[in-house]
């Protein structure tokens, strides 16, 4: 099996003539697109990219790799052999993540030459036939070099910057889902984003992250493009921002108030030094999935001294809903959340650390002793 990954997009001439040869020179072979809409130019992100697509393939498959911004130079045509799998391309750096992640890996550069070969298409004239002799078990002259000559080992492990968005305007990143907790906040292009499972779990128009099918960290918007709604696009970089339990845990809110089944958030939205309310640069989103979570959980935030109003111009609507839903009126006393008119992702800003937090968590905790007794 022949597994073909580049750059050169399904349109055009180039992927026609590849197949060609391979038919030519290893018929009966089969030949598999798994990828024609590469990063363009981008070996580096490709190389997640590709890292992240492999493990579905046998171990004994050829990949014909091409993303060739310098075809015609010196870097050197290349086979790499990861865990039993080989892979035929330039030696760019587009093999560095299969070769990382592998418990085995060989390198070796293609002495070999066709008779006749284009100074800008070595995708045809050189990897093509030497894919096709190695999927037939046939020898291609090479030279062993060390592995270290092939290697780009100042890349990081996992790659913080949008490689690849598909035709739905989803945002695949180069980390691997499960370097992240699923509590984590990712801060991408301005905007904080929490986890969901999948698509359904949120309503029409969220934005979220979750684990794709390939294992990696995507970016998400519910029958909506991401790239579009969030700005963002390849190269694109983000963070992680924090933790709900990092933010959460010093509201010390603990068993929930008989009556009041509502969110266990709460907003500040007053500064005594005069800057306007929602100021703070800490601003989280919080998908709905979660918020409609808490409230089943019968969460709390029900006491006058928490102030829950919008909190500057951007932010509009207060979500009452999700405690109508539970027969909860909305207004001062009861969680609501403040949504961003940008997007229906509702936006929570945690409290200070102050002594006025301290007097927020002191007056809860008199409520509960309150309600236990009656």
């Amino acid at each position: 099996m022949i597994a073909l990954f580049t750059d050169f997009g399904a349109a055009g001439p180039y992927v026609g003539q590849i197949r060609t040869v391979l038919h030519r020179e290893a018929p009966g072979v089969p030949v598999i697109d798994l990828q024609h809409d590469a990063p363009p130019f981008r070996a580096r992100a490709s190389a997640y990219l590709l890292g992240a697509l492999t493990g579905v393939f046998p171990d004994d498959a050829v990949f014909l790799c091409i993303v060739d911004p310098g075809v015609g130079s010196d870097r050197a045509p290349a086979i790499v052999e990861a865990d039993g799998r080989r892979f035929v391309g330039p030696d760019n750096g587009l093999f560095e993540v299969v070769m990382r992640r592998a418990s085995k890996a060989s390198f070796r550069r293609i002495v070999w030459r066709p008779d006749s070969l284009s100074a800008s298409f070595h995708g045809r004239d050189l990897f093509a036939p030497a894919a096709a002799r190695l999927a037939l078990g046939k020898d291609v002259e090479t030279e062993e070099r060390p592995v270290d000559e092939a290697r780009r080992r100042h890349w990081p492990d996992d790659l913080r910057e949008v490689i690849y968005l598909d035709v739905y305007g989803n945002a695949m990143t180069g980390v691997r889902a499960n370097r992240v907790s699923p509590s984590a906040v990712i801060n991408v292009a301005g905007r904080e984003l929490a986890q969901a499972t999948t698509f359904s779990d949120l309503p029409e128009g969220a934005a979220f992250w979750y684990e794709n099918s390939s294992g990696l960290v995507e970016f998400a918007v519910n029958r909506g493009n991401a790239g579009a709604a969030l700005g963002i696009g390849l190269g694109t970089t983000f963070s992680k921002a924090t933790s709900w339990r990092d933010v959460l845990a010093p509201l010390r809110f603990a068993a929930p108030v008989r009556g009041a089944p509502c969110c266990r958030l709460a907003e500040r939205v007053g500064d005594r030094d005069g800057r306007p309310a929602g100021s703070w640069p800490s601003r989280l989103s919080m998908n709905v999935a979660a918020v409609r979570r808490n409230f089943a959980n019968g969460g709390v935030a029900n006491d006058p001294a928490i102030r829950l109003e919008s909190v500057q111009a951007p932010l509009v609507g207060v979500v009452a809903h999700h405690q109508s839903e539970k027969g909860v009126p909305a207004g001062p006393g009861n969680a609501i959340l403040a949504m961003n008119s940008a997007s229906t992702t509702p936006a929570v800003i945690p409290p200070r650390r102050t002594g006025r937090s301290a007097r927020i968590s002191n007056s809860l905790d008199r409520t509960r002793r309150r309600d236990q007794r009656t």
